[in-house]
């Protein structure tokens, strides 16, 4: 496994559990977690092993569809705890009529305040 930005790279052994760690990383802890890590030469987190013990989702429901962006989008609410400690509320947009995730907005907690999140997701279909 390689990668990183063009000031800090990393090369690591590609362990079995990897893509486990990045579709668990990615779905939990969203896209920007994973690209700054990236960007500061750092291999996705746990990507050795145990994420899923170490970032969960939790209190799942779905929002009421005013709530929503978008009309043809159902929000489903739900937090996520790391390390055994809540971090964060998400909301999460899927399309009715793809079933595909198309924003995500996410609240998390650090010691000095609160940061923002919003993702944006488009699909297409290659022909």
């Amino acid at each position: 496994m390689r990668g990183g930005s063009a000031d800090n790279l990393f090369e690591l052994p590609a362990e079995p559990v990897l893509a486990e760690a990045l579709k668990i990383g990615l779905t939990r802890m969203g896209v920007l977690h994973n690209l700054a890590r990236l960007s500061f030469g750092l291999a996705s987190e746990k990507a050795a092993g145990g994420v899923k013990e170490w970032v969960e989702g939790g209190d799942y429901r779905l929002g009421e569809s005013n709530e929503s962006k978008d009309e043809e989008a159902a929000p489903v609410n739900f937090s996520i705890t790391t390390n055994r400690q809540r971090s964060s509320v998400a909301t999460l947009w899927i399309s009715r009529e793809s079933g595909l995730p198309v924003l995500r907005e996410q609240t998390v907690q650090f010691p000095d305040g609160p940061m923002y999140i919003t993702e944006k997701y488009l699909t297409f279909e290659l022909r």
